[in-house]
């Protein structure tokens, strides 16, 4: 899985995240051309793993340096046949937990987002989901170079020296866009996850002013968890727009919505209105 989240704006950092670039993204289905790669490939040998790892946020133009704003614990794992989920916490500089997300993607065709604090969900089913998910997934044996649906577009590639993290080796990247800057660390034999990845984001006039670093504490190889895959059937069935409107409420009530969110996800709600999926998400 390939879905850096974070954002320049901190509050409501997770929650633009989630809602633009997660889920919201999953009506972005394949072009014609990735898809055409994407049939074509042989199928993903997927080694299931789970990696654990923390994130920081910060101001200026040095990682780790700065005041770091917030910061985010999290897991992404990975079962073999391809469904994913990345879970992840963030917390304030108080240490007070203010978001609690999970992205699941199933084999099957469903994704969904859920909000463990709110207790609830917003699910779509579509069989082209599980199709990009796996087109999107880096190979190992391209040393985690390429991916069906082709490498990065509109981004200047580089190498770096792999380092051993978690006690996996790495192979190193990084990729320069006009307004971001990322180095990544990733391990063939967790399905190339990103076991580090450091990003530096620029303004307009090029000039960077935060920064976010994350780094995995732990990895295993294996069957994951299976609850982690599992959503309460007592959650509460949302739309896009009420998700991000109730999050707001919760973590930041004295903050009014964007309202270049609110436009992006009430377009993603009537795109989605009919894949919308309200069967059991239990596991």
């Amino acid at each position: 899985m390939q879905r850096p989240r974070f954002v320049t704006h901190v509050l409501p950092l997770v929650l633009t995240a989630v809602a633009v670039a997660g889920i919201g993204a999953g009506v972005r289905l394949l072009t014609r051309a990735q898809r055409v790669a994407a049939q074509a490939a042989p199928p993903l040998q997927i080694a299931p793993y789970t990696v654990v790892f923390k994130e920081t946020i910060g101001t200026g133009a040095v990682a780790g340096a700065g005041n770091p704003r917030l910061s985010r614990r999290g897991m992404i794992a990975t079962k073999a046949d391809g469904s994913s989920v990345e879970k992840s916490e963030v917390f304030n500089q108080s240490g007070q937990l203010i978001n609690s997300t999970r992205h699941i993607v199933l084999a099957t065709g469903i994704e969904a987002e859920v909000d463990d604090l709110a207790g609830a969900v917003v699910a779509v089913s579509d069989r082209e989901i599980a199709q990009r998910s796996l087109a999107l997934r880096w190979l190992p044996q391209s040393g985690c170079a390429d991916r069906p649906a082709g490498p990065w577009a509109g981004a200047t590639v580089g190498s770096l020296n792999g380092d051993r993290i978690a006690s996996l080796q790495t192979v190193g990247f990084s990729v320069a866009r006009s307004n971001v800057y990322m180095q990544i660390w990733r391990a063939p034999e967790a399905g190339c996850e990103d076991l580090r990845r450091v990003v530096f984001f620029k303004d307009r006039t090029g000039t960077t002013t935060d920064w976010s670093e994350r780094l995995a504490e732990q990895v295993t190889i294996g069957a994951p968890d299976q609850a982690a895959f599992s959503v309460p059937d007592s959650y509460a069935r949302v739309t896009f727009t009420e998700a991000y409107l109730r999050e707001l409420a919760r973590c930041c009530s004295s903050q009014t919505p964007d309202p270049n969110v609110l436009q992006r996800l009430q377009q993603v709600d009537a795109q989605t209105a009919q894949i919308k999926y309200l069967g059991s998400l239990q596991q």
